[in-house]
């Protein structure tokens, strides 16, 4: 089932993709971002639990357009330590890509989002990390 879903969804971004290009062939001038993420990611046994684990809380955020060198690479493997992942962009992220995208530009004391564009010079807050405690507190 897992393998059925990740070929729908490659075969999902491919036609959006393919749309993509056809409307910059028509709209030369039209600028798309396609922001494609998961809510969390799988344990060691590909199953999906509410532990807080590091592999539950590695998501992936693959974007169609250059990302700050500092926040990523493509192809970087999975992380290996808390300190490895609060230093990766995270969900926090995305609205203010897609802000930027649209230059839709919300000064930062009009809002209290914790991101930065990912598209963007500046890298925003990162290494933020909390301590669980012995009932998941």
């Amino acid at each position: 089932a897992y393998t059925a879903a990740l070929a729908n969804v490659d075969q999902a971004l491919g036609t959006l993709q393919a749309a993509i290009a056809q409307r910059r062939t028509a709209n030369p001038n039209e600028d798309w971002l396609v922001v494609v993420t998961t809510s969390h990611g799988l344990d060691a046994t590909g199953a999906t639990t509410s532990a807080p684990t590091l592999e539950n809380r590695s998501a992936f955020i693959a974007l169609n357009k250059p990302v700050n060198a500092v926040l990523g690479k493509t192809g970087m493997a999975a992380p290996t330590s808390e300190a490895t992942l609060a230093a990766l962009p995270s969900e926090a992220d995305i609205v203010p890509t897609v802000l930027a995208q649209l230059n839709a530009a919300v000064p930062a004391t009009a809002h209290q989002l914790d991101g930065a564009a990912l598209t963007a010079s500046a890298v925003g807050v990162r290494n933020v990390q909390s301590t669980v405690g012995a009932y998941n507190a």
